[in-house]
This record gives C-alpha cells, structure tokens and sequence, in this order.
C-alpha cells in the first residue's frame, strides 16, 4: 500500500522548498507579502522577487475617510481604482454622527413640506403648527452643538496624538503604506482626496523614492473647521505639494485644488 512504501509517506515543508521553485511559485501566490511569514529563505526569496519585479500603477487614489466610532486609526489598502489602480483608504478619527431616532422628526417634516401640508397647517392653525413643528429647529441646535463637540473633542485627540509616541498599529498602518509604494516603479496619476497637512505628511513619508507623473491633491475642508478654509492654510499645503513635485520627479505637476502649483 501507499503507507508502506517510502515514496509516499515522505512529506515536503514549505521551508524546505529550493530557492528556483519557491521563485517560481511567487507570481503565481497572489499576494506575495503574505509568503514572506513562511519560512526566513521565503522572505528573501520574495523579497528579490518584489526588489527585480516592480510594475507600474496606473492611479493610485489616496482616500482619507471618518470612522463612527471615535479615536480609531488605521490605514488599508482595499479594492480597485480604475484599470490598473488601486485605492488606499486613510481612516482617522471619525467625529460625532446623529443616527435614528433623532432624524425621525426630519422626516415628518420634510413629508409636509412635500406634500404641501406644512403651509396649509401654519395657515388654519399657527399655535398647534407650531408647537407640533418645534422640534425641527431643536434638532438642527442639536445637531450644530454636536457637531461643534465633536470637533473640538477630535482635535484635543489630535493634539495628544502628537505629544505622544505613534501607536504601534498606526506604525504598521505605514508600514503597509511604503510596503505598496515600494512595490511599484511608478505611478501614474497620484490622487490624494480630503486630506490635511498632517495626512499629506505622512503621504510624502511613505511614497520612499518611487517616481510620480502627476500629483492631485484635494484638501480638506469643513464648515467649523476654519484654519484649513484660510488661504495660508493652503498656500502651506501648496509649499508641502512642491516639495514633493522635487523629491519624486514629478513630470506633469502638482495640482492643489485643481490649481497647478508653481
């Protein structure tokens, strides 16, 4: 039988795989970091592959996006972003969001205002419209004073995050950042979306030494957020994006806002 024969009962690890083989199974793996835990003779082996075997990223989209829950910070690269792209989404913490049941009465309302039963009713009976449509300017003073406290709450965070060390998983976030920009020989079209000058920081620290075509930056903006509405904010953001122009080559410009930068 097979178990007796030793042929068959002899069993080959991962690990003890030649150096040709394991090069030849890596383009075939799908993500070749994940190979790289295997075995230490893996991790070199993929790590000559990834060294000699660099390809171009058509765009590359850098998103930065508001989780629900407050004081999370992580970094991923997920899906696609056009043909031959890639997307990596930036999550920061997020600021306070009202949900259900809170946005019930703004329904109510904005069915009378629909169906023309909101003027109708101020006009037959003002004292019982207004009482029965009071709660719509309670909750847009909720929703300002929310939203007021949740910004100011976010930004002492930030402020402590700077006066302390980085958390260990922000430092793998970037890590997994530089992992993908060096794994690339260039990029296209750079799009870096919503970000500050502390995101587009980190951008410009990761992006290592690979060449960029063009470089579009969207700044980030918000009605209580008054320094990043000003225009030496942006002019700021503007000297960030030329420097980065010297740094990568960049053969097509530095757009911020749409605006070429000179």
């Amino acid at each position: 039988m097979c178990a007796s024969t030793p042929p068959c009962a002899r069993e080959i690890a991962l690990s003890d795989l030649p150096p040709k083989v394991i090069h030849a199974i890596i383009p075939h793996a799908g993500d070749p970091h994940s190979l790289r835990l295997i075995s230490p003779k893996w991790n070199g082996q993929v790590l000559e592959y990834l060294s000699t075997n660099k390809k171009p990223i058509e765009a590359l989209r850098v998103v930065e996006e508001n989780l629900e829950h407050f004081g999370a910070t992580e970094w991923s690269k997920t899906g696609e972003y056009g043909p031959g792209g890639n997307v990596v989404r930036i999550y920061a913490p997020g600021q306070s969001i009202v949900k259900s049941p809170l946005m019930d009465p703004y329904r109510d309302w904005n069915d009378d205002w629909r169906n023309g039963s909101l003027f109708s009713n101020f006009y037959n009976n003002p004292l019982q419209a207004l009482l029965q449509y009071i709660h719509f300017p309670l909750f847009f003073t909720l929703c300002i004073i929310l939203n007021i406290f949740g910004n100011v709450a976010k930004n002492r965070a930030l402020e402590r995050e700077f006066q302390g060390k980085p958390r260990a998983r922000e430092k793998l976030g970037r890590r997994r950042i530089e992992r993908l920009f060096d794994s690339c020989s260039s990029i296209g079209v750079l799009r870096v979306r919503n970000v500050d000058r502390k995101t587009l920081d980190i951008i410009r620290r990761c992006l290592c030494s690979v060449r960029i075509e063009r470089v579009d930056i969207r700044v980030k903006r918000s009605m209580l957020d008054f320094p990043r509405n000003d225009a030496k904010y942006v002019d700021m953001m503007e000297a960030d994006a030329r420097e980065m122009s010297k740094k990568h080559s960049v053969e097509k410009g530095v757009f911020v806002d749409g605006y070429l930068t000179d």
